[in-house]
This record gives C-alpha cells, sequence and structure tokens, in this order.
C-alpha cells in the first residue's frame, strides 16, 4: 500500500481511510474533477472521491497518489467540472427532449449523489433540470413527487432555490376548485423570493389561472358562464394572460397552454357565442367596434395564437375567432406621418 501524508493519516483516524482503499483498488464509484485552489497557490486541477463530509471535499494527489483534504469554505476557488453525461442530458433538455432528458438527468442524479452538499455538484445541477422538465411538461404528480425527493433542497442558493420553491406549487395544480386557498398562499409565498425570474413567476400564475378556473362548473365552460361566475372567470382570464406574456421564445409550454385556457373561459363568457352567430355574415370595422369586449379579446388571443405562437393548430374554436380579427389601423395614417424633420 502507499504510504499516506499526515492529511491521509488524519483522514484515516477519523474514519475515511476505505476510500483511499477503495480508490486503490479500482473502485468504481462515480468520479468527478474540480478545479481548486488553495490559499493563493497555484490552481489544481483535481479528482474528487466520492465521499463529501457537509463543505470538506477528499482527492487524490495526481502527482503523489495520496489522499488529501480540504473544505470549500476555505478555498479561494472551487468549481466542479461538468462530468460528460451530464453535459450530454443537459443538451437533451435544451433540445427539449424531456422524456430522454429526464431519464439521462435522473441516472446523473442517482450517480453523483456523494457530492451532493458540494457547490455546484452534478446531482443537484441534474435534479434542478429534472425539476424543471417535469414542470414544462405539466405532469404535476411527478413534480410533487421530485420537490418531495429532492436531494438537499436546503443548500439551495439564487435561481435555484427559487425554482424549487416555484415547484412547490406547481406539485399542487390541480381542476379542484377546493386547490385555491392553498395555491394562494403557495404563490404569495414564492413571489417573496428575489430571485424569481420571469419564467418562474409565469408559472405561478398559471397555477393560480388554473386554480381560479376550477371555480367556474365544467358544464358552464362548455356552454355558457352564468353571472354569479364571471368574476372568478375574469380572475382565471387576466391571470392566465399573465402566465402568457411572461415567457417570450422560451419555455413556452404552460404559455400555451395558458393561452388556450383563456380562449376557452373568453369563448364561454356571456354573449360572446351569440355576437359570433351575428358577426358570421361578415366581420368589419363597425361590427369589431360595437362588438363586446370579451369578444374581441377572445378574437384578438385566438388570431395571436393561431398566426405566432401555434400556427399548426387545428383547433375549430381558435380558427372560428381568428377568422373575426380586424385590422383597426388599415387604411389610416401612422401617427407622426406628416411630421417634418428639422
Amino acid at each position: 500500500m502507499k504510504a499516506y501524508n499526515i492529511v491521509a493519516l488524519a483522514l484515516a483516524a477519523i474514519g475515511f481511510v476505505g476510500i483511499a482503499v477503495a480508490q486503490e483498488k479500482g473502485g468504481n464509484a462515480a468520479q468527478v474533477k474540480a478545479y481548486v485552489q488553495f490559499d493563493k497557490g497555484k490552481p489544481m486541477n483535481i479528482a474528487l472521491v466520492p465521499k463529501q463530509d457537509g463543505t470538506k471535499f477528499f482527492f487524490i494527489n495526481k502527482e503523489t497518489e495520496q489522499m488529501m483534504g480540504g473544505d470549500v469554505t476555505k478555498c479561494d476557488l472551487f468549481y466542479i467540472q461538468t462530468p460528460a453525461d451530464l453535459a450530454a442530458a443537459t443538451k437533451t433538455f435544451k433540445g427539449g427532449d424531456f422524456d430522454a432528458a429526464r431519464k439521462q438527468l435522473g441516472t446523473c442524479k442517482d450517480k453523483y449523489k456523494a457530492y451532493v452538499g458540494l457547490p455546484g455538484n452534478p446531482t443537484t445541477k441534474a435534479a434542478v433540470m429534472e425539476l424543471e422538465c417535469a414542470i414544462r411538461q405539466m405532469k404535476w404528480e411527478d413534480v410533487k413527487s421530485l420537490v418531495a425527493s429532492f436531494p438537499n433542497p436546503g443548500a439551495l442558493e439564487y435561481n435555484d432555490k427559487a425554482l424549487y420553491e416555484v415547484a412547490k406549487v406547481m406539485g399542487g395544480v390541480s381542476d379542484d376548485p377546493g386547490a385555491l386557498a392553498g395555491i394562494k398562499a403557495g404563490v404569495d409565498a414564492a413571489k417573496e423570493d428575489k430571485y424569481i425570474n420571469s419564467t418562474q413567476y409565469g408559472w405561478l400564475m398559471y397555477a393560480l389561472g388554473r386554480a381560479y378556473a376550477a371555480q367556474i362548473p365544467a358544464a358552464q365552460l362548455d356552454g355558457t358562464i352564468a353571472e354569479a361566475k364571471v368574476a372568478d372567470a375574469n380572475l382565471a382570464i387576466d391571470t392566465l394572460c399573465q402566465a402568457a406574456v411572461s415567457s417570450h421564445g422560451a419555455a413556452m409550454e404552460l404559455p400555451k397552454d395558458a393561452m388556450l385556457r383563456a380562449v376557452k373561459i373568453l369563448w364561454a363568457m356571456p354573449g360572446v357565442k351569440e355576437y359570433a352567430g351575428q358577426a358570421a355574415a361578415g366581420m368589419d370595422l363597425n361590427k369589431w367596434n360595437s362588438a363586446p369586449h370579451n369578444f374581441r379579446d377572445a378574437v384578438a388571443l385566438a388570431y395571436l395564437i393561431k398566426n405566432v405562437y401555434i400556427p399548426e393548430i387545428k383547433d375549430s374554436t381558435i380558427n372560428r375567432l381568428a377568422s373575426f380579427h380586424v385590422n383597426t389601423l388599415e387604411g389610416k395614417e401612422k401617427p407622426g406621418a406628416d411630421a417634418k424633420e428639422d
């Protein structure tokens, strides 16, 4: 057996000698590399031993092949390099194949769990992306399960912590009318996190919009919303539209679904279907200007869905509403058209 230095002997004394022996015997435990700098010395590339204790870490000195230790809080620099399999999983995730990404990320999360207490560790990175995958898939029971089993959530910081707090709300998304109070409380708490980004805020609004929409009986959503439920409908529409506008160009799964749900509620609002029947003979500017606000909102949102967000959509209601769109600026001079340059 190779000789140990003083640090290795100290580690052996507190029960970590088995780690060094496993390494010497060629153990196949997952290993990652890190970039570290001690006391303003020369930065080193190190191979971490798959074992850590809080902020303490252990590694094999590649020159002496001796096991050594350190504390992240006393390092000038500590950065864990991304393992190749996590890099591949990240690429799959960013490519939008969430089913495949979740399998890859789940494997990485388990494989590198020995490092979960260290900053920037692969397990936490994988768990955060896995959680986002489930949210964007809108698989709420999976989200709830992943939140419950999340590794070491107390060590999360900044945007990762915000995502975790938002995910706790998203795991409760439901069409049960009784879920509203819990969702509202969760949303209020999560919004207090200063690191929450616009996409995460939009997810919260989606959860709240779903909860407001759940207050409307399904039969009314399929027909006409009763006057007693119009206030709930307006809250649902406004909140779902906030969810829709919080993301632009990325992570659009929930915003798109929010828009479709908002149109469905608008279509069921009193007077909307009736006006659509009157306008079937042909829409013009006069008819548009005299149309109910809910009808115009439904048409405008349907037009955006069909022409911008989901051009491939085949929904008959969306297509019908979009056909009523009127360009109210057509034939009018642009503001400032007559203005002369100085």
